[in-house]
C-alpha cells in the first residue's frame, strides 16, 4: 500500500488518497489512448445507451442482455 498509494498506518483509511489515485490512473489511461480515441470505450453504466455502445465497440449486431442488471433497487 505504501509503495502503491503513498500511504502508512495513519493514512491508511484516507479516502481522499485512493479517489485522487483513481482519477489519476483514468486521466493516464484517456492520455494513453488520446491519438487513438477508437481503441478506448469510456461509458457510464447508468447511462441508457451503455449498452448498446459496448455492443458497438466490441462490434456485437446483438446488444441485449449484455449488460444483465442482476442486483435492481426498488
Amino acid at each position: 500500500m505504501k509503495l502503491v498509494y503513498g500511504i502508512d498506518e495513519n493514512t491508511l483509511y484516507d479516502e481522499r488518497i485512493y479517489k485522487q489515485h483513481y482519477d489519476q490512473h483514468n486521466e493516464q489511461v484517456i492520455e494513453h489512448f488520446r491519438q487513438r480515441p477508437d481503441d478506448l470505450l469510456v461509458v457510464n453504466l447508468s447511462d441508457e445507451q451503455a449498452e448498446c455502445r459496448l455492443g458497438t465497440f466490441l462490434g456485437l449486431s446483438n446488444f441485449e442482455g449484455l449488460l444483465p442488471h442482476l442486483n435492481r433497487t426498488r
